[in-house]
């Protein structure tokens, strides 16, 4: 479990989880507002992650599908702080984890011109 991790002013978050295989729960909200690399090696080999809530807007590609046990909250919270109105943007969830929203909650990312893989 992590508590009080503040990521509001970071500008990367590469490998910031990577590779933590037993980490469950990230306890405070993630803002990736103001990243502007991808997100998409941060979440790596994170299979116990099933708790994560994301607070501002995310503006970059992010992959969380190497968190294949994340509660449809936490993928609710991803989708939401999805930046709106973009284009050739990705949000990778895996397979797993596509499977446990309804196609109104993948709407969420759709709608605001994300891909959803």
């Amino acid at each position: 479990k992590i508590d009080g991790l503040i990521t509001d002013n970071a500008k990367s978050v590469t490998s910031l989880f990577h590779g933590c295989t037993a980490l469950h729960t990230i306890s405070h909200p993630l803002d990736f507002s103001s990243v502007t690399s991808q997100i998409d090696t941060t979440f790596t080999s994170c299979k116990q992650l099933s708790y994560v809530r994301f607070s501002g807007t995310i503006n970059v590609n992010i992959h969380v599908n190497g968190c294949p046990k994340l509660t449809v909250d936490s993928l609710l919270s991803l989708l939401n702080a999805l930046a709106d109105g973009v284009t050739e943007k990705k949000c990778k969830i895996g397979t797993t984890n596509l499977a446990k929203l309804t196609d109104a909650q993948k709407a969420i990312a759709t709608d605001k011109g994300w891909t959803l893989e």
